[in-house]
Order: C-alpha cells, then structure tokens, then sequence
C-alpha cells in the first residue's frame, strides 16, 4: 500500500464520495503483505507504521464519523475546475454534498503539478428537464443576499477561510492545489457584519488568507480598542502611579478612584457604540474597587508582620516593598472583577469577561512586561483570575474558612470543572488519575482566602485593625490544612476530593 500524498487523496475520495468506503485488512497499518480470510496466518512479522496510523486519525477517520453527509446523492454535485485561460482540469476532482444544514466541498489534485483554478458551475447531469448545471452557491444551498460572508474550514489545515457571497456567486472558488494535495472545506456558515463582528472589514485585510478561528479575529479586530484601555491601565508604569506610596493616603485614593472611573465609563461607551446598547455603570462601581485595593494594602501589611505567615505571604508575593508583586496583583484583580460586575450586572456576559472579550492574550502581554510579577506563573494568572470570578465570593463573614476553602477548591477541582481551573493547576492525567501541581494549588487557596477577606472586611472604629490576629489565624490554619490534605492525597485530584467531603 502506498503511504505518500496520493494514498491519502485516494483514502479521502472514498470516505467522502456517495457509497460504502472500504479499507484492505492492514492497510491502515502501512503492511506490506496482502492476504484474505483464506490465510491462516501472517507470513511476514511487519510492525505498524504509527505516522501512517496518526496521519488515518487525523485527517481520515474524522470523515468517516460523517458519513450521513458524504454518503447521500440527493445533493450531490461534481464540478469542473476551470484555470485561467478558460480551459477544464481534468485532473482535478471537485465535488460538493450537504446534510441538513451541513455542507461539504472536496477538490483533489490527481497529479504531480501544482494547479489552480475556479470552482463555479457542475458538470451537467440528467433531470426530467433534461441536462441541467448547477452553481456552487446552489449547489451548497447557500442564500442569495448580497450582504452575507460565508465562513468554511479547511478540515486538512484546520484554517478557516471567509469569502463573501457575492463573489463565490459570480467568481466561483479560487483553489490552489499541490501534487496530489486535497481539500475538504467543511462548517460552512454564514454571517452578517455588525459593530462588534466587522466581517466585512477582516475579509478586506485577509484578501483570501486563512486564519485558525474567523470569529476569534474579528472579535479581536472590534475589541482593539477596548482592550488597548484595560492593558494601558493594567501597565507596570500605571500601576506604580496609583500605587506610588509617596503620595498621601487621601490623593491616592483620589487619584484611583478617578482612573477607575474614567476606565469604567470609557470601556462602557466603547463597548455600547459596538453593540448599539446602553451600557449603564452601577454606582459606586469604582470606589468599590478603590477601596478593594486599599484593603488588598492594609492586608498585606497585616500579613507581613505575622510570622505564622510567612508561606501564605511567599505565595502571594508579599515582601520588600519595592519588589512586592502583591499590591499589583491586587489592583488589576480589582480592576477586572470590576469590569465582570460592570457587563455582568447589564446582562452582557455569557461566560465572563475574560472570555468573552478574549481579554487573556492582550492581559497577558501586559502582565508579561511587568518586572514586579517575573516570580509568578504570569502565562496563567489569567486562567488564576477567571478561577476566582467563577467562584461566587460570601457577602459576610466565614464561620468555618476551612469547610469553605475545600468546597470552592473542590468545585475547581472536579472533572466536570472550569477549563481554566485545569490549565492552572498544570492537571495530568496519569495511569487513569488526575494529577495537580501543588505550588498552584496553594496559590490559588491563598488568593482565594484574600479575595474572600477583602470581600467580608468587617467594620471598623477609627485607629483599629479590621482584622485581628485571632481571625486572620484561622485563615492561615484552614490553609495549612487543606494543604495537608492535598499533600496526603499525593496531589491527586480523587484522593484529595474524598479528603475534603469527609469535612
């Protein structure tokens, strides 16, 4: 059997062409040997070649759990490929078939030469009318407005592509094909430009190219803006400005609260001329944060002059003021939670904002450039951030920090849990476990622990401390705790579940 290019043109056609696809008994394996049922045995000791194996499951097998949409005639059209001097290739197969709303196109190249060419008009086939031809937009049953782009991908490259309407319908498709290369372009849908999805803006700037998601870039196209604001105030520079400890406590907090405020309604304005919807900024929004990181300050204080602390203040980088990561951790926490509260409560998130907005790359990139946080994990604290979002935070004081710190971890934890969660904790499975890395389970408990302290900071009388150490003691307890619990669960995720529901 043959293992190259046109092997797998050939394996390709069949899965996708109308009737019942067959392999030959060690084919997929790359053997050499043909025999039948009337063999006893294998008369060579051959071995199964693994790249001819990987490449059947990546770019065969997957169209063979589609057959309803290859294997009906109904809407099954072939068509000739036409190069530029007007001139049908007959080397090319070209052919296109649909399932409901599922659509499918398929061009091979039965040659060594590369070759292009436009895809438009079927070959003629026979009707009670006599002989007929249909359009590929007919073909694929797709619409007929002048306003609609039509996004496919390519299943070999996995690269999505967008084309508008109008041109598919008077131009045809554009191929480009290699010696025996194929394509089978799948998903095809169509959209319409908006504010918030300029499809018409991304297809001028692709001028034919392909992209890995078409819906991750437009987004990312209208969202520039908003996202240029958020890692403009997230920036090491900024931060530093709002956090300058020269400053008084008072024009600090001034200063803040301004920069929250303008960053809130410039984000809201932005977002509401995409959308074409009001965006209404809750009051006091912005205090709110202010006053989170003041806390997050006066917290950290508090902690660095515990000596019982002195883990949970290394995991949260909590040290020399001029190299503490803590407080600038703090602030952009503040900053993003606010921005979830903002979106969340004009009902316009679907996941969370980090999400939705694909804010983790751009976050990221800033968060990468900061000097203060090179100790931290700063590829994932995005994941770290959307973790704690997804947990809904008491609005009073925790009577039992150890039963609550094992229910949200465990919540984060369990196998039907966020995405998210998995990324940060590095979870593998191993020998049928799941396995956790134990230096980002304990910094996800101990920002959990602050988030949640800053969240049920109780009432003060002037000149006092909000949190005593008796109270702060029982939050470094319950951490000690179900670090042990982890560390006798072996950092398996099981073992440590089974732990914790014994609480």
């Amino acid at each position: 059997f043959g293992k190259g290019d046109k092997y797998f043109g050939v394996c390709v056609m069949m899965a996708t062409m109308p009737g019942l696809p067959m392999f030959g008994h060690g084919q997929i394996e790359g053997f050499s040997e043909k025999y039948g049922m009337e063999y006893v045995r294998a008369y060579l000791d051959e071995h199964p070649d693994e790249d001819l194996i990987r490449r059947h499951e990546r770019e065969v097998f997957p169209l063979l759990k589609k057959r309803y949409l290859f294997a009906d005639v109904q809407h099954f059209f072939l068509y000739d490929v036409y190069s530029d001097d007007g001139s049908v290739n007959e080397n090319v197969f070209c052919y296109s078939n649909r399932s409901g709303d599922e659509r499918t196109l398929i061009a091979y190249n039965n040659a060594w030469e590369q070759t292009m060419g436009h895809v438009n008009t079927s070959v003629g086939f026979k009707t009670e009318n006599g002989i007929e031809q249909r359009s590929l937009c007919n073909g694929l049953g797709l619409s007929h407005s002048d306003d609609i782009f039509v996004i496919f991908r390519n299943h070999v490259s996995n690269t999505e592509y967008i084309r508008p309407i109008r041109e598919l319908r008077e131009q045809g498709l554009h191929v480009i094909l290699g010696g025996y290369q194929y394509n089978v372009f799948l998903d095809f849908r169509e959209v319409r430009p908006s504010g918030l999805m300029p499809y018409d803006r991304l297809c001028r700037d692709l001028n034919g190219a392909g992209l890995p998601s078409i819906d991750t870039a437009v987004l990312e196209m209208s969202l520039a803006p908003l996202h240029d604001s958020i890692t403009c105030f997230c920036s090491q520079s900024n931060l530093d400005l709002l956090l300058d400890e020269t400053l008084s406590d008072a024009h600090r907090r001034k200063l803040l609260n301004k920069s929250l405020s303008d960053l809130l309604q410039q984000v809201a304005g932005e977002y509401g001329v995409l959308t074409k919807q009001e965006v209404t900024i809750p009051d006091h929004l912005a205090k709110e944060a202010c006053i989170c990181s003041e806390r997050a300050g006066v917290l950290g204080t508090m902690l660095a002059d515990m000596n019982e602390a002195a883990e949970l203040c290394n995991s949260l980088g909590i040290g020399d003021p001029q190299q503490s990561s803590f407080n600038h951790m703090a602030l952009v926490w503040a900053t993003i939670e606010s921005l979830e509260q903002l979106f969340q409560k004009n009902g316009m998130l679907k996941q969370g904002i980090l999400d939705d907005w694909l804010l983790a790359k751009p976050l990221t990139g800033v968060l990468r450039e900061n000097s203060r946080l090179q100790n931290l994990p700063v590829e994932q604290l995005t994941d770290l951030f959307s973790c704690l979002l997804s947990l809904k935070m008491p609005v009073a004081t925790v009577t039992h920090p150890e039963k609550y710190l094992a229910d949200k971890l465990g919540r984060l934890l369990r196998k039907n849990g966020m995405m998210h969660a998995e990324t940060f904790f590095s979870v593998q499975e191993k020998h049928n476990k799941r396995w956790f890395k134990e230096s980002r389970f304990t910094m996800t408990a101990s920002w959990l622990c602050v988030v949640t302290l800053l969240r049920t900071w109780p009432e003060q009388k002037k000149k006092s401390k909000p949190f005593g150490k008796e109270a702060l003691g029982e939050w470094i307890d319950a951490l000690e705790q179900i670090r042990e619990d982890a560390f006798i669960a072996g950092y398996e995720t099981e073992a440590f579940l089974k732990n914790i529901r014994k609480r």
